[in-house]
């Protein structure tokens, strides 16, 4: 971001008036999307399981796009398979069980120095607002980042007496 301001000021301030502007239907048709997840969560707080989001998409977002009234939210016709946000997503289909798991991940993560750290904030952006869950390579970076912030020495804690009896 820093060097496309650098480089071409005009350009990104274009495109963020863009995406925020009342004419664009992808932002429009995302918080559509955001308030039918955010519906389905709050009439099914135990989640509607794992991957059953576009099957149970529609009714909720059809409910939000009546009550909202016209005008409110962009309307499409494509199917939608996710909520384009991992929150969303974890919560829709796993419930408040499944969010409180991802609490204690987020929670057990190492806090030490790490170059990483960047990167997995910024991953962690994107996850907020598209859906790096159903895409292998944003999540198998999202792994590998997480997993580069554990100690150097993962070597279990068991005595040199077993380890010389093993054989590997």
């Amino acid at each position: 971001v820093a060097a496309s301001a650098l480089l071409a000021p005009q350009h990104l301030l274009a495109r963020v008036e863009n995406t925020f502007s009342s004419t664009d239907t992808g932002y429009r048709i995302r918080l559509w999307i955001w308030d039918g997840a955010l519906h389905l969560f709050a009439q099914r707080p135990l989640g509607v399981g794992l991957g059953n989001f576009p099957f149970f998409s529609p009714l909720a977002l059809g409910e939000v796009l009546r009550a909202r009234g016209p005008g409110v939210h962009a309307f499409n016709h494509l199917a939608v398979e996710n909520a384009h946000s991992d929150l969303l997503d974890i919560g829709v289909g796993g419930g408040v069980v499944a969010v409180g798991l991802l609490l204690v991940f987020l929670w057990r993560i190492p806090r030490r120095r790490s170059p990483a750290w960047p990167a997995l904030i910024a991953l962690g952006v994107f996850a907020g607002v598209n859906s790096t869950l159903h895409s292998p390579p944003h999540l198998l970076a999202g792994l590998l980042l997480v997993g580069s912030l554990q100690p150097r020495s993962i070597t279990p804690n068991i005595p040199e007496s077993l380890w010389s009896r093993a054989r590997f």
